[in-house]
């Protein structure tokens, strides 16, 4: 009963951690907390340019994805939004989205620019227009917060703390890993990006806090998603197969190009040509097996006219050994005849 009470006093007086003595979850933690064995920790807040992918319980941590090419989120919803087709609501298009903001679209013709932080209704996009139509935008170095108009932060810098009537806009540099290319009135920097590997990317030009990292791809990569600075995702350079030569070698924007052999030529899939199949009668020897389109003609030694060679040469020695006896009999019988 005393373990139950001091438990009871320290999770309610304390309201930022767990102690616990039980196995199963206390009502008693805040709901923005979960449980971590006998202590509660503050669930993770999602990025710009995360969405939450499952959200936090009392006993897991929230858990945050990427947006994905072409979506964003300010990093408080469940999923990813896709980024505003201007001309499809009849604007133009002023600043491509973010993974973190949206595309900011304008009136066509105008000369100074309405943005428009669309979430694909319609009516939000016209509001906007009408707020401008009626001169109720900030001025170029500054933003609006509420219904007041405040100094902007300059790039490499966010809003800690917005203006009031008696003080200027507070500004923090943004943090390691954070940038900010831009004057601004975001109360968050952008996080840089990281060049994955996997997706077959090595960083050209690291993350500053005014400016983003600046990807490229590997060595044996080409990019097939890029930007205005570098390259967002590559692929490996295609292998030629055996039968096949490199007719284009893969460079950092084009795959390798592959040519199929034609009838009498052969390569391994390595070579930038196929080579003609070796003519075995040519050399003197005599074909085994024929060449394939990945594989050279086998040649061996001309057996038959080895025989051929063998065969004439018992056939001399017998005539030769026919010659001799016949010369022999043949003394034979005048030495008889001169005895007689």
């Amino acid at each position: 009963m005393f373990l139950q009470f001091m438990f009871a006093i320290c999770s309610v007086s304390i309201n930022t951690y767990y102690v616990g003595v039980a196995s199963t979850a206390s009502p008693f933690h805040p709901r923005d907390e979960y449980r971590v064995g006998h202590l509660a920790q503050r669930h993770m807040v999602c990025s710009p340019g995360q969405y939450i992918s499952q959200g936090g319980t009392a006993d897991k941590d929230t858990e945050c994805l990427q947006c994905t090419n072409g979506t964003f989120s300010d990093g408080t919803s469940t999923s990813c939004q896709p980024h505003t087709k201007c001309e499809s609501v009849g604007l133009e298009l002023i600043k491509p989205g973010r993974d973190s903001t949206d595309s900011e679209c304008g009136e066509h013709g105008s000369n100074t620019a309405v943005v428009a932080i669309a979430t694909g209704v319609t009516l939000a996009v016209l509001l906007v227009i009408a707020l401008k139509a009626i001169g109720a935008n900030c001025r170029q170095a500054e933003y609006r917060i509420g219904e007041d108009c405040c100094p902007t932060c300059p790039a490499g810098m966010y809003v800690k703390r917005h203006c009031t009537e008696f003080t200027s806009t507070s500004c923090r540099p943004c943090t390691e890993g954070t940038f900010q290319d831009n004057m601004n009135g975001r109360e968050r920097c952008f996080s840089c990006t990281n060049c994955d590997a996997g997706l077959g990317l090595k960083v050209k030009k690291f993350c500053t806090v005014t400016s983003d990292t600046v990807c490229e791809n590997l060595d044996g990569y080409f990019c097939i998603d890029s930007n205005r600075d570098g390259c967002i995702a590559a692929q490996r350079h295609m292998v030629c197969s055996p039968g096949q030569h490199v007719s284009q070698r893969g460079t950092a924007d084009k795959d390798t190009e592959c040519l199929q052999c034609t009838n009498g030529t052969f390569s391994d899939g390595t070579s930038t040509s196929c080579q003609p199949h070796t003519k075995c009668e040519s050399v003197g020897l005599k074909q085994i097996q024929p060449g394939s389109d990945s594989t050279d003609s086998e040649c061996g030694e001309q057996v038959q006219g080895s025989n051929t060679g063998l065969v004439a040469g018992i056939i001399t020695a017998l005539v030769l050994c026919i010659a001799l006896a016949s010369m022999a009999l043949w003394r034979k019988k005048i030495i008889g005849n001169i005895l007689l």
